[in-house]
């Protein structure tokens, strides 16, 4: 994958997940930042980097401590994540630096004969990538702006949840 993308060497992959409870297999810290900020927007366009337990990674996964999870609200991707044991390691299906495809047929022509399998879910919606955040000391770090603003991100922290 990293050959048929141009994938910069040491990028790290994210690990799409098929529910929140998988996050305790790799031992990943949740902090009540986090916990409110997953609770919120997971299912979602949200990849959480969270500190991990080296040890319980696979080792072509656990580059460092910490590992990007995310929770996709397609429900067939999630269904395909539940059916690979829960957790599976993804990057876009688009060569590094271009678009990302909207659709099974795109991710095929922009990485011709690469590609094993695909499912075909039909055309995805013209969206922002996912937001990508670092959770440390309770406070939130953009690493990417995608699709959930940062106003969305700080009005989740803000709700005590008394309504």
């Amino acid at each position: 994958l990293v050959m048929a993308k141009g994938r910069p060497k040491g990028k790290p992959f994210q690990l799409l997940i098929s529910d929140v409870n998988v996050l305790d297999r790799f031992g990943a810290k949740i902090s009540p930042t986090a916990k409110k900020i997953i609770s919120k927007f997971w299912p979602g366009p949200l990849t959480v980097i969270l500190e991990v337990d080296t040890a319980m990674m696979p080792e072509q996964i656990a580059q460092s401590s910490s590992i990007g999870f995310r929770l996709p609200a397609h429900e067939i991707c999630r269904d395909l994540v539940r059916r690979c044991g829960g957790a599976l390691a993804s990057s876009s299906a688009n060569v590094s630096g271009n678009p990302e495809s909207r659709s099974c047929a795109e991710g095929l022509r922009q990485l011709p004969g690469m590609i094993d399998a695909a499912i075909d879910a039909g055309e995805i919606e013209q969206r922002l990538p996912s937001t990508v955040i670092s959770v440390k000391n309770g406070d939130i770090v953009i690493l990417r702006k995608g699709e959930i603003p940062e106003s969305k991100l700080l009005e989740a922290l803000a709700d005590r949840g008394d309504a």
